[in-house]
């Protein structure tokens, strides 16, 4: 609050820089998913298709069929879609309390609008580049996944009797515009306050000595130095940190670029729990299994590129 109030225009317009990228870049593609998803959440399809995937999921996730929506939709749509439905789904009675977390790992992907058009084909110039990185992406969290639904096994089940309740028609619309409102103005909010953030640990020089850290312990890798910055700055907001690694285009950029975007940065994961307070999720696990999904995807565009 001190360096704020010390330099007020410097960080204002460091706001301003966040909810110009919301309004421009975000709002547009996440406005209609969000309604529609909403929408259909509210309607009776839900229940049917968790009648049908019900065998399969069980059987590759040791989850409800319900999860599958959610992980469908985060796969087309991207953050934060899969945590809003994910939530939605449990307080219908959907997704049982034990599944919450493994199933909103599950539904946690950045989508093809922005992993293959905005950074593959504006940032690297590549589609193709993006389209590695997005398949890599979607491969590390169903591989996670099914590794803690395998643990999952382990443990007795005890699933609760599904609670589903339906809005009226006439109130469907309103109740869906309303949410959707609220779960836009959340991830405007954060957005907004991390791309202060960056501005504020750039200017206090923490981002730098963070850097410098890394590049003490993985500074033998070749071209590891040219691209720590970019790195440090994407774990907080990963949008930032894949245009900071795009200046450099090398494989092992690349594959710290589906890092970042399988991890999300603390932006994303913020937005998520946000979404999945209502929730009892299980915050820790969650952010490991982001980690090891950031990881998977790392490895996984290393051999691919």
């Amino acid at each position: 609050m001190a360096l704020i109030l010390f330099a007020p225009v410097r960080y204002a317009q460091s706001v301003v820089k966040g909810l110009k990228l919301f309004f421009t870049a975000v709002l547009p593609g996440l406005l209609p998913f969000i309604f529609l998803t909403k929408l259909i959440t509210e309607l009776k399809v839900i229940s049917r298709l968790s009648q049908k995937a019900g065998k399969p999921m069980k059987a590759i996730f040791n989850l409800e069929g319900a999860c599958l929506y959610p992980f469908l939709m985060s796969v087309i749509s991207g953050y934060p879609i899969g945590s809003t439905i994910t939530a939605d789904l449990y307080q219908k009675g959907l997704i049982s309390k034990e599944n919450v977390t493994r199933a909103a790992v599950l539904s946690s992907t950045s989508g093809p609008i922005f992993v293959i058009g905005a950074v593959g084909g504006a940032m690297l110039n590549s589609p193709k580049i993006g389209l590695i990185i997005y398949i890599s992406n979607i491969l590390s969290a169903i591989i996670v996944s099914i590794l803690i639904g395998l643990v999952g096994r382990k443990k007795k089940q005890v699933n609760e009797p599904p609670a589903i309740t339906y809005e009226q028609s006439s109130n469907i619309i309103y109740k869906s515009a309303k949410d959707t409102c609220i779960s836009l103005l959340i991830v405007g909010f954060y957005i907004a306050l991390f791309s202060l953030f960056i501005d504020l640990l750039t200017d206090l020089k923490i981002i730098g000595c963070l850097s410098s850290c890394l590049n003490f312990i993985f500074g033998r890798i070749p071209g590891f130095t040219d691209i720590s910055a970019g790195i440090m700055s994407g774990i907080i907001e990963m949008t930032t940190g894949a245009k900071l690694l795009s200046y450099t285009l090398t494989p092992l950029s690349i594959s710290f670029i589906s890092f970042l975007i399988a991890f999300g940065g603390l932006s994303i994961i913020m937005q998520s729990l946000s979404f999945l307070s209502s929730t009892p999720i299980k915050s820790g696990q969650f952010i490991l299994c982001k980690f090891l999904q950031g990881v998977l995807a790392f490895f996984i565009c290393l051999i691919i590129i």
